[in-house]
């Protein structure tokens, strides 16, 4: 399969009206997901599909209306509102999302049966070109630098190896917030 890594610049129209209300988002610790604590550094919400429809629904317009070429008319989305404060840097590390999500269930790390495709990202609050997300090739070398610029949506096949970087501030409001989306082609 040919990998695929795209951006585009200011997908959401409107992105200062919907600011106020994404900011309410309540926002989870790993833990309070029921997953182990290295899954991810920061605090992310509950799946937006089921907590926040209406705002769901309007980010995946804008992501079909490009009408990409890798993704097909039926896919599944799992979307996520995720901080990743300063003081997480150092908990980030290389990844790759192309593998089973899991959850604890009766103290046993289960998989859900969700393997996204795709892996994207729109960066929500003010530009920070010293932040961003790097994709990796299979040696660790950096191959591609998405700059964090408000509202840009990035997407990339879930089999990269990816990091973030330069985390920043310490709240929605000033933080790395972005929303995270994973895409499976159906």
């Amino acid at each position: 399969m040919n990998r695929i890594a795209y951006q585009c610049d200011d997908i959401l129209n409107n992105l200062n009206l919907l600011l106020p209300h994404l900011n309410k988002i309540e926002l989870h610790s790993p833990k309070q997901h029921k997953v182990p604590d290295y899954s991810w550094p920061g605090k992310r919400s509950f799946e937006l599909s089921a907590n926040e429809p209406f705002l769901f629904h309007l980010i995946l317009k804008s992501i079909q209306d490009l009408r990409l070429s890798f993704l097909s008319e039926n896919i599944e989305v799992k979307m996520y509102m995720h901080l990743r404060e300063k003081k997480d840097a150092s908990k980030d590390f290389i990844h790759r999302d192309s593998l089973p999500t899991t959850k604890v269930i009766d103290n046993k790390l289960l998989p859900t049966g969700f393997t996204p495709d795709f892996s994207g990202l729109i960066y929500l609050n003010e530009t920070n070109t010293n932040s961003g997300t790097y994709l990796y090739d299979e040696q660790g070398e950096i191959i591609t630098d998405f700059k964090y610029v408000q509202n840009r949506f990035v997407i990339f096949s879930s089999a990269y190896l990816h990091k973030g970087y330069g985390h920043f501030g310490n709240s929605c409001q000033n933080g790395r917030t972005t929303l995270n989306i994973f895409i499976k082609n159906r």
